[in-house]
């Protein structure tokens, strides 16, 4: 990690008009891209390694939005995910 340099921060000022569709992604150069789906503005802050070109756009897949995300998904949806649990703890509850 040391050959790679310190994380910086790069702050993003998004602007989007639909929870329910990607609105902006933000394309990190050597890995790939976020989908972000907001309505309104929304600050961000990513850490990367200095060097490493972060842009946005325009979404470049809005409509599988609804297919791939769903609002109010955190990792703590995902952890209870796994152990077949829901947020409430009940097993195999949606």
């Amino acid at each position: 990690m040391a050959e790679l340099g310190p994380l910086l921060p790069q702050d993003i000022l998004l602007e989007g008009s639909n929870w329910k569709e990607s609105s902006v992604d933000i394309a990190i150069a050597g890995l790939g891209w976020i989908a972000v789906g907001v309505k309104g503005p929304a600050d961000l802050r990513l850490w990367v390694h200095e060097n490493v070109g972060v842009t946005t756009h325009a979404s470049m897949l809005p409509d599988h939005a609804q297919a791939l995300e769903r609002p109010g998904f955190s990792s703590s949806n995902l952890k209870a995910a796994v152990k077949g649990k829901d947020k409430s703890g009940k097993v195999g509850s949606n």
